[in-house]
């Protein structure tokens, strides 16, 4: 009693010279309104704040017979920071009402003395103080900064020190008041790991969802729904969870108490071969808060799946996923009518075992679902405006056989079309003809999915991108070895689903009359490698410009008309603002105009080349637009004196490459940067390059480099500086070694992870 007098009178003592405050008022009576909005539920979730300051929503409450406790924070004293805090102004105070139900006066004073005495470890925190403290800091909105994962790493901890609660702990159902999002939730679990001293490559995968988005980034399927309320786990993360826990035997315990508190609404496993080992993962309580779980390219997928979720002894799933997995038992397709769910999508692996059809079939099982693409196909070969790529005959000259391809045995396809209408099965099929094929998933043998059409070894003039459920259905084309016309390009761009586009070995030529190009809001990714344009490329730059929506743009081309990004380019006000990707190995020529890359503001990679000269570099990235860069990758260019400060700028830079190809000429690598700016750089790929004085300085300010890779290198000062300046890199590469060997190898030791050592007579 005495204790926590003592603590009120200084606390208050402590704010009574406060410039900025925040006054929380906790008040009991159920009776009690909110005046504004007419909110009357005292279980509603949220904060109250009253205030004169306009960008803070103003709510009043009716405080008749109402019991108010307040407590006031000074928030310059006060570590962690509330949301919109910077627009309370100076000797202003602004209140919150807070609803006992959702915390009180007492738990906030423990919340508050915990902060205050920050970075001491938390003494007997348990799962019941671990949700308070997260209730409290949801419900005020606390601001997602350094200093809240300075907060929560110290929670952490104290959780991982406090084993005797841990030990004592049991299930109990706890309802969570307020939720926490899977955003924070991936956080918390990135900071555990980290405790653990789980690999960085683990790390970055758990952060988010982007690695799944990425290995399924070819199917355009409506049931890939994968966004940050998904978890991410694999073989590896596994194995790194299973050898922690065999070294710290309370591991899976805090684990088990963090999935109860921060839950996630679907899993995405890749590539997990089942075994016995495994089922250790199957108490945790991250599967009881599941909706949706996804096996991606996994194996023994049947025995994984009831591994995790035991069916009868749990609510059903709301949905499986399984993608290209590989099952234990033989007849898969009768072991999944047996799953307890609501609805479960399967696409089958594509099975050596491919059964054929000819166009001329009668067999009962396809009927003529796939007549419409027959018959499009047959439209092609008549049409006079596709022709062989090297001949003036066209497809009508001779009588082409269409080949229909289903990757699954056809006992199998029998069974998966009377499957039950909750399981959606989706089966790989091509169509084709020696010209152009359709492939394409079809759903229950209805419904066509994730349409890709491509063209090979053809002269493609004009085709009728004429209204039907194929055009309005392709996601993705692909055009080898052929010769494809500008209207060919204006065409393209009608096509109203497509959202990859991928060219290969084409002539992309000029046709006669004016050619009007659309706008085009679908496609995300352009690929145009080893294409040529004849002389007047204009149509190129053109099709490009009006690819507004792309996200990936990559143009790996050799010839001299294909350098899309010149000056009459950059007039044209261009401004790719989805566009985060691009790829651009054109090479240059002594009489090529220079690259201008307009107003590309959102790169975050950028791989450039080939045979630049000289100052490109600092043409290239001396503007802003370049600014929030963070992979730079650089190939066959000349390095030089013009290029000084060139990348000044790039303090967003993570990764920066320099290919064996790229050549520094009277400059020294420290001279493309500011010696008095900060860099974030992880990752550096050095060619052959001297090494000043001013270079080891530079790398030893780099806090953050990790990773360093030399081709070959020479020293101009003495080894012990190139010693001290990597003495914090965890891996190093040195391709070729050219001096000092032995005392390398010994310096560096684990860390060094490959070398190849040159005799330096022999080098010369």
């Amino acid at each position: 009693m005495i204790i926590g007098l003592i603590f009120v009178i200084i606390h208050f003592l402590t704010i009574i010279s406060a410039q900025r405050t925040i006054a929380i008022h906790f008040y009991e009576s159920c009776k009690s309104k909110v005046t504004k909005f007419a909110i009357n539920d005292c279980n509603f979730p949220h904060k109250y704040l009253d205030s004169v300051n306009e960008s803070f929503v103003e709510l009043r409450l009716d405080l008749q017979n109402t019991n108010l406790k307040v407590f006031i924070i000074d928030l310059d004293t006060f570590l962690l920071k509330f949301f919109n805090e910077e627009k309370i102004l100076e000797k202003q105070q602004h209140n919150i009402y807070i609803n006992e139900i959702i915390f009180n006066y007492q738990e906030f004073a423990y919340f508050y003395n915990i902060v205050m005495n920050f970075p001491y470890l938390i003494e007997n925190i348990n799962e019941s103080k671990y949700r308070l403290i997260f209730r409290i800091m949801i419900t005020l909105n606390i601001k997602d900064n350094k200093f809240f994962e300075e907060f929560i790493r110290v929670l952490l901890a104290s959780l991982l020190f406090n084993t005797n609660a841990i030990n004592k702990c049991s299930v109990v159902e706890i309802p969570n008041i307020c939720s926490i999002s899977a955003y924070i939730s991936k956080k918390i679990i990135v900071e555990l790991f980290k405790l653990y001293f789980f690999t960085e490559k683990t790390l970055q995968k758990l952060e988010n969802i982007s690695v799944a988005v990425k290995l399924t980034d070819d199917l355009t399927l409506d049931f890939l729904n994968l966004n940050e309320n998904c978890l991410y786990l694999d073989s590896d993360i596994l194995e790194d969870v299973l050898k922690t826990q065999k070294n710290s035997k309370n591991f899976f315990k805090i684990l088990d108490i963090i999935f109860r508190i921060h839950t996630f609404s679907a899993v995405f496993f890749y590539k997990i071969f089942y075994e016995k080992k495994y089922n250790l993962f199957s108490g945790l309580s991250l599967f009881e808060s599941l909706d949706e779980i996804y096996f991606f390219k996994c194996s023994n997928v049947d025995i994984l799946i009831e591994s995790i979720y035991k069916i009868g002894d749990s609510k059903p799933l709301k949905t499986i996923n399984i993608i290209y997995s590989k099952f234990y038992v033989k007849d898969e397709v009768s072991w999944l009518e047996t799953l307890n769910f609501e609805k479960l999508n399967y696409i089958a692996i594509k099975s050596e075992s491919v059964s054929h059809l000819d166009n001329n079939s009668s067999d009962s099982l396809f009927g003529n679902i796939f007549s419409e693409y027959i018959e499009e196909i047959s439209i092609l070969e008549k049409s006079p405006d596709i022709l062989y790529l090297h001949s003036d005959f066209s497809y009508s000259d001779e009588k082409a056989t269409i080949d229909l391809k289903f990757y699954q045995q056809k006992s199998n396809l029998e069974k998966l079309r009377t499957l039950r209408s909750r399981l959606v099965s989706f089966n790989y099929i091509e169509i084709s003809n020696s010209f152009i094929t359709f492939d394409f998933y079809v759903l229950n043998f209805k419904e066509f999915k994730n349409l890709e059409v491509e063209f090979y070894n053809t002269d493609i003039k004009d085709f009728n991108s004429r209204e039907s459920e194929i055009y309005n259905n392709v996601v993705h084309m692909r055009i080898i070895c052929s010769k494809v016309s500008s209207v060919i390009l204006s065409r393209i761009l009608l096509l109203p689903s497509l959202k990859k586009l991928f060219f290969y070995l084409c002539i992309v030529t000029s046709s006669k009359g004016e050619v009007i190009f659309i706008e085009n809001t679908k496609i995300e990714n352009f690929f145009f490698m080893a294409c040529s344009s004849d002389e007047n490329n204009q149509h190129l730059s053109n099709f490009i410009i009006k690819m507004v929506a792309l996200k990936s743009l990559k143009i790996l081309c050799y010839s001299r008309n294909t350098n899309v990004f010149v000056d009459k380019f950059e007039a044209t006000n261009t401004n790719f603002i989805d566009l985060s990707t691009l790829f651009y190995w054109i090479t240059y020529y002594t009489d090529s105009l220079l690259t201008h890359f307009g107003k590309i503001s959102n790169i975050l990679k950028f791989h450039f080349g080939l045979n630049y000269p000289e100052g490109t570099l600092n043409v290239i990235l001396s503007n802003n637009f370049f600014s929030g860069l963070q992979k730079l990758n650089l190939n066959k260019i000349n390095i030089g004196r013009e290029d000084k400060y060139a990348l000044r700028k790039s303090t967003n830079l993570l990764r920066l490459y320099f290919s064996e190809g790229c050549k520094f000429d009277k400059i020294s690598f420290s001279d493309l940067f500011d010696s008095n700016t900060k860099y974030l750089l992880t990752k550096i790929k050095l060619p052959q390059i001297d090494l000043t004085y001013c270079d080891l300085n530079f790398f030893a300010n780099l806090k953050s480099l990790k990773h360093i890779y030399f081709y070959s290198f020479t020293l101009e000062t003495k080894i012990d500086y190139f010693f001290r300046a990597f003495s914090s890199v965890k891996e190093i590469e040195l391709e070729h070694i050219l001096i000092s060997k032995n005392e390398i190898i010994e310096e560096f030791g684990g860390r060094l992870n490959r070398f190849y050592y040159r005799d330096n007579r022999n080098s010369r």
